[in-house]
């Protein structure tokens, strides 16, 4: 087979590493195609080196050259066209709820190249967040297989009208990753200056960041909070909303607070989420790490696209409000039995086998000879 691989952003590139190296240990003729979605040396370049990922057949350059998501979408199809146009492969992988997922379905989709998501199915049934429930619907709509992490994301796709014969519940392919991860020895403590109790905080959804009330809350909670030691991972939006909204300085003035840029190394960042108490983040797949790492996870934000998380109760939904956030986060560092029920349970994502599970079928698939959801008179060649 030859396979493109598609993927602009740091979540997406760790989450598709294993899916690539396993492609390449069968033999298959796999081309990386990255959309530049996240171009920063930190969140590109310095992450495949460390995920020992070569890097793009293709870079598209996408984000630094686009100012709005409609800029963004309109390069990622225009240029995706063209490679492939150029490379022919005989199927698309993408993954999950990005932009780039978005619109590299959309170029391939009305190109007559199969589309294989990974990651398919999640809802949270609102625009929240926001783009990513739009991104992952129109990645949905415009597939051929559908790789989905839990039976809820597949019978979601069902429910839809997706055909149940191309619906595969395979687990998720960040377990594969963050066990790769989590099993080398890296000395963080030191380098960071580590110390416990400590909690690990990130917020950088869009639909928080440009929003004074929704940011503040969270960030305002964590200044309050100066029994317990919080390392701040910072991406750019973030930074920039601090800035905005003058709580720079602030934390960064805060003794129980450290703050560090967006960290480029993944076996890194899991290496300190593991020496973590608990995660305070509005990230979706954090969620899923903490959920493997066994590590009790507070989603700041007001719904959470990985609701089985919740129910399972390895993670609370905070809400925004900082005396709301404050309240849950004292919960689950100051009881003992709370936090012991939420991480002994067990991982709802897999046992770190997903990426070979996706390419069993995908190559029974490939070998069927009927990759395309069309009817028999619609091919290629009569098009």
């Amino acid at each position: 087979m030859k396979v493109a691989i598609a993927f602009g952003t740091k979540p997406c590139t760790i989450k598709m590493a294993p899916l690539v190296k396993e492609c390449e240990a069968r033999g298959h003729e796999t081309i990386i195609l990255y959309s530049g979605q996240h171009w920063s040396p930190n969140l590109y370049e310095e992450l495949f080196d460390d995920l020992e990922l070569r890097h793009p057949d293709h870079n598209l350059k996408c984000g630094e050259e686009s100012k709005t998501l409609a800029q963004l979408a309109t390069n990622i199809i225009m240029r995706t066209e063209r490679v492939l146009a150029k490379e022919k492969p005989d199927m698309v992988y993408t993954h999950g709820d990005t932009t780039t997922s978005m619109a590299v379905s959309l170029s391939a989709q009305m190109s007559l190249v199969p589309v294989f998501h990974v990651e398919a199915g999640l809802r949270t049934f609102s625009k929240e967040p926001f783009p990513e429930q739009l991104n992952t619907r129109v990645s949905d709509a415009a597939s051929d297989a559908f790789f989905a992490p839990i039976e809820k994301n597949a019978i979601n796709l069902k429910n839809e009208g997706f055909p149940e014969e191309r619906i595969f519940v395979v687990g998720n392919t960040v377990i594969d990753i963050a066990k790769w991860a989590a099993a080398k020895e890296v000395d963080v403590i030191e380098k960071y200056k580590l110390n416990k109790p400590l909690i690990y905080f990130s917020i950088h959804r869009r639909e928080t960041t440009m929003d004074q009330e929704r940011f503040s809350g969270p960030v305002e909670a964590m200044l309050a909070m100066e029994e317990y030691n919080f390392f701040v991972s910072m991406r750019p939006g973030t930074r920039a909303a601090l800035e905005r909204y003058g709580l720079l300085k602030k934390i960064q003035n805060a003794t129980h607070i450290s703050v560090y840029d967006s960290i480029p190394s993944y076996v890194e960042t899991i290496s300190i989420m593991k020496h973590c108490d608990a995660i305070l983040s509005d990230s979706g797949s954090m969620t899923e790490e903490a959920s493997a790492l066994k590590i009790p996870f507070l989603t700041a934000r007001y719904l959470s696209d990985r609701p089985e998380t919740v129910t399972a109760g390895t993670n609370i939904v905070t809400g925004l409000e900082k005396d709301s956030v404050t309240e849950k986060v004292r919960k689950v560092m100051d009881d003992a039995e709370f936090r012991k029920a939420m991480f002994s349970k067990p991982s709802l994502y897999g046992d770190g086998d997903t990426s070979k599970k996706i390419m069993d079928i995908s190559e029974k698939l490939y070998e069927s000879g009927n990759l395309l959801l069309f009817e028999e008179a619609i091919t290629t060649k009569n098009l």
